[in-house]
């Protein structure tokens, strides 16, 4: 008999994280589950930590790699999953015991494709901050708007997936892109009209916040990989829908690359903002507004400094 949920947790020298998350996953109230670890070519203690806990409890399942990336290591992942319903789930951060439960119960009952449940961020400090997911409507496409517009986060951790969705629907993560490659398989499932989304106002997951993450810290590395994750997005959603969408998805990564000096030249920041120029000055913010006619104007400083969030 197959297990009621797939997790799937890839990882990368996490030898000072992973038993915090694997010791979580193995507290679970929902005790019918698969924990599926891939080690992307871990080259710490990693591999034998996982071997370690592979040998103690047979819900467990290693697979060891070499070293490709994330979005191959979750592919692994999920080409391995046998369980009705599968989630994603990162080295270095930590679940409460009752998520799987409470989620998969009310996946069958409501007989969702995906459930998307709210999350925590902790913080270094101490403080930890519930982020609920203002969702105003289930339907699929709306849901997808939400996460490319950024009201909604993209994220698969907090979302348990049907899984044969994957195999439907032809979903898949994609070969060297490895930033928002979750957004990417949200994209893939979530433009199919027919998906049917629930959503649980509860909080489980909690995020670790690394100040070294990308999200604070760009470099030229990260920015181009936010340009193949945009090109890639486009392909995917390659209709009208989504094209207001796509120019926020643009818009929100020049941010990421003009906001870290160094990280563009003038020409690209002169040609990138040319492209998406509408849908900046759409912002209702008179301080955005005046950042974006200082790039206009090349003064980039002063730009800065009033568009950094």
């Amino acid at each position: 008999m197959n297990p009621k949920v797939s997790v799937i947790v890839p990882v990368y020298n996490g030898e000072d994280t992973i038993s915090t998350m694997v010791d979580s996953l193995l507290n679970q109230t929902l005790r019918d589950i698969e924990i599926l670890i891939i080690d992307d070519g871990s080259t710490d203690k990693t591999p034998d930590i996982l071997d370690s806990y592979s040998k103690k409890d047979k819900r467990i399942r290693v697979f060891h790699k070499v070293n490709e990336g994330v979005a191959m290591a979750r592919q692994l992942g999920v080409n391995k999953a046998i369980a009705d319903y599968s989630i994603h789930a990162d080295a270095d951060d930590w679940v409460e015991n009752n998520m799987l439960e409470e989620m998969y119960n009310l996946a069958i009952k409501e007989d969702a494709d995906i459930l998307i449940a709210d999350y925590y961020n902790d913080f270094k400090s101490g403080k930890t901050y519930y982020k609920k997911q203002n969702i105003k409507s289930l339907k699929s496409s709306d849901i997808l708007k939400g996460i490319l517009q950024g009201r909604l986060f993209g994220g698969l951790c907090h979302k348990l997936v049907r899984h044969s969705l994957y195999k439907d629907y032809n979903v898949s993560f994609f070969k060297d892109i490895n930033y928002c490659e979750d957004v990417l398989v949200c994209a893939q499932i979530l433009k199919n009209d027919w998906v049917k989304v629930s959503y649980l106002p509860k909080a489980f997951y909690h995020y670790i916040q690394n100040d070294a993450s990308i999200t604070h810290h760009i470099s030229r590395k990260s920015f181009e990989g936010l340009l193949k994750y945009k090109a890639k997005l486009n392909e995917v959603l390659d209709n009208q829908n989504y094209s207001s969408s796509l120019k926020s998805v643009e818009l929100m990564i020049f941010h990421e690359g003009f906001c870290s000096p160094g990280v563009m030249s003038s020409r690209e920041i002169k040609e990138y903002f040319k492209a998406i120029e509408n849908e900046a000055f759409k912002t209702p913010s008179l301080r955005w507004k005046v950042g974006y006619y200082c790039v206009k104007l090349g003064l980039f400083r002063m730009a800065r400094l009033l568009l950094n969030y």
